[in-house]
């Protein structure tokens, strides 16, 4: 589970943590209770709360209405 999600904040006993994809979002919300105290007992900190969000990356697709340079037309 560690390689599809990576801590990323701590503050006031709330932790961060940004997950892979959809799929393991979801298979780690539903497993929030057993997380919460599994990371307070490892890390020897308070966890209060799990907030878990999608893994930011960076959007390497056009946007919608931009086009491909077409280098092979002749102009």
């Amino acid at each position: 589970m560690a390689e599809h999600g990576t801590v990323v904040a701590y503050e006031a006993g709330v932790v961060r943590v940004e997950v892979a994809d959809a799929m393991w979002l979801q298979q780690m919300i539903s497993l929030r209770g057993v997380l919460e105290r599994e990371l307070a007992r490892i890390a020897g900190l308070p966890v209060s709360t799990i907030k878990f969000e999608l893994e930011k990356r960076p959007n390497t697709y056009p946007h919608r209405g931009h086009r491909f340079k077409d280098t092979n037309r002749s102009t």
